[in-house]
């Protein structure tokens, strides 16, 4: 394995360690960009639902859909770029 290889494959086990609790991955299907929201967790803190909710609503109202089966490799963010504009 190359050395860039290496280190790719270590920054990707590092970031996805950072994230909290598990996510879902949503694709817009005109652009084919994806980004991933936490899913909503009844057991957790309000606070942390509410986060949830709000990046799953505001990316669907960007046009984003849920891609079922596939794996997040996320940075932890609330609620990504894409969404907020």
């Amino acid at each position: 394995m190359t050395a860039r290889r290496w280190a790719a494959l270590c920054i990707v086990l590092t970031l996805g360690g950072c994230a909290s609790g598990p996510k879902m991955v949503m694709v817009n299907p005109h652009s084919g960009a994806t980004v991933d929201c936490e899913l909503p967790d009844s057991g957790g803190s309000s606070a942390d639902y509410l986060v949830s909710r709000m990046c799953l609503s505001a990316c669907q109202a960007h046009g984003f859909r849920p891609m079922p089966g596939v794996q997040a490799l996320g940075n932890g963010a609330d609620v990504p770029q894409p969404c907020l504009n």
